[in-house]
């Protein structure tokens, strides 16, 4: 009973109503015939826009196996009460796609296509679930198709043109698990689906747009979320010393104990402040020197004596760049996905060109970096050695012409990186710690050349005292 009305209240979350609408691929994207194919469906269509294409129709087959899966079909009434819940927010449906769209469909008809696209959703999903049944779902599904149709309907899934509501297959999958299983399952199906297997990091969610609209969107926010990590700098550590009573068993109700601990904490304010001026104004000198990026390839960049290292998260946003007095390192997340990648990331960008949506533009400066940083076959090999990239399908000369063959169309969001491409410029036009890199990389790169520079040393001082030996005696 409580099932039920659950059920008949439907979302009942304000959340998923929003002018935001699942868009078609704009067509000056569709006309670049090199990159075409990579926003069309092969297998099964997902929402109103390729319903219905004969060429798709192998994929109404996988619907109907969800429908088996999810226990649906043996209870017809139970059926009929999903369609009732569905048809409640009909006029919020068809306000998620663009006009003129689901006109061809009557109010039944739009409600059963949502109703078949959302359990076969959730079957994929309750598929790489880790228990038992899930496992009896997997192999029922790879028993009625073959393995590469499910992996390229994993594939079509993912594209722009090819979502539904995402609450619709919340409420399919409200009847297997509570609300906090429910989000487990999401976020195992995500990250396995992005990153092959399950990847447990926290993201933070930008809950003040609401809930994500669709799948895709959803797979978005998992890759290119910020990850906010608490930060504590030494002068943050210093006031928490002396501001918080409870952090130690110092008696501090002295009033002249107060009175000094107040001038010092005073002192060491005004002492920041200075300290931070003279770093802007040193930054603001610097932004003067780097009037662009003209750095390229990661091998260069290594000849410079900047090398490679895995963040500690997958985040787009995780990109970092430390120095040392020895040498530099360049972070940057770990890319492993089972999805074709050039489709991934097409689609994902055709999203963020899309005004209306929550994104910043993350996935696009990425790719722009990537197209500095991949020139040539021998940077794919250090990002593998690296293990920066893996799982990647191709050989190396294509991974580098998949990244150079991205359009971007000039879209960029220069603040995201901006902080990483001027430190890497800076050390990249600094003599001094070029000339410290290439002494390094010649003398100490592994070591043998370090015990024989050792050797020729020792032999040269001992050399040098011999020959001061017998001048004097």
């Amino acid at each position: 009973m409580a099932e039920t009305q659950a059920l008949n209240d439907g979302p009942g979350n304000s959340e998923w109503r929003s002018d935001r609408k699942i868009r078609r691929v704009p067509g000056a994207l569709l006309r670049e015939k090199r990159n075409h194919n990579e926003y069309i469906p092969k297998v099964v269509s997902i929402g109103p826009y390729h319903h219905g294409n004969p060429e798709l129709s192998f994929g109404e087959s996988f619907k109907s196996l969800a429908l088996e899966v999810v226990a649906l079909k043996v209870e017809g009434k139970q059926v009929d009460t999903y369609l009732k819940v569905i048809k409640k927010e009909i006029t919020e449906i068809r306000n998620c796609y663009e006009e003129g769209s689901t006109d061809g469909y009557d109010d039944d008809e739009l409600a059963r296509m949502m109703l078949l696209d959302a359990c076969f959703i959730a079957a994929h999903m309750m598929a790489m679930d880790s228990d038992n049944d899930s496992k009896r779902i997997f192999d029922l599904l790879l028993y009625r198709h073959s393995s590469l149709s499910i992996s390229i309907a994993l594939r079509d899934i993912c594209l722009v043109e090819n979502q539904i509501p995402f609450w619709i297959v919340e409420l399919l999958l409200s009847k297997f698990y509570t609300p906090e299983n429910q989000e487990k399952v999401l976020n195992r199906y995500l990250t396995i689906l992005l990153f092959v297997k399950f990847y447990s990091a926290k993201r933070t969610s930008p809950r003040e747009y609401g809930k994500p609209l669709h799948l895709l969107e959803h797979l978005y926010m998992a890759l290119a979320n910020d990850i906010h990590e608490p930060k504590e700098t030494r002068w943050s550590h210093v006031n928490c010393c002396f501001s918080v009573k409870e952090r130690t068993n110092v008696d501090l109700e002295s009033g002249e104990c107060c009175q000094g601990i107040s001038r010092f904490t005073s002192c060491l304010k005004k002492l920041r402040v200075l300290v931070c001026k003279c770093r802007l104004f040193k930054k603001a000198k610097g932004d003067l020197k780097i009037l662009g990026h003209s750095f390229r390839s990661l091998t260069e960049l290594k000849a410079k004596g900047i090398h490679l290292k895995p963040s500690r998260t997958r985040s787009l946003l995780d990109v970092k760049f430390k120095y040392n007095f020895m040498y530099a390192e360049l972070q940057l997340p770990t890319l492993c996905t089972s999805l074709d990648t050039k489709t991934l990331f097409l689609n994902m960008m055709c999203y963020e060109l899309d005004p209306e949506t929550l994104s910043s533009g993350v996935v696009i400066s990425y790719i722009n970096l990537m197209k500095l940083l991949i020139v040539k076959p021998e940077d794919v090999k250090e990002l593998r050695e690296k293990n920066i990239l893996l799982g990647f399908r191709g050989s190396d000369e294509e991974i580098v012409k998949m990244y150079q063959d991205f359009d971007t169309h000039e879209a960029d969001n220069p603040s995201i990186y901006k902080d990483v491409k001027d430190r890497i410029q800076a050390h990249y036009n600094s003599k001094t710690k070029t000339w410290k890199a290439e002494l390094i990389h010649t003398y100490f790169r592994n070591p043998w050349t370090f015990i024989t520079l050792l050797v020729a040393t020792c032999l040269l001082v001992l050399t040098a005292l011999q020959t001061v030996y017998t001048m004097k005696f």
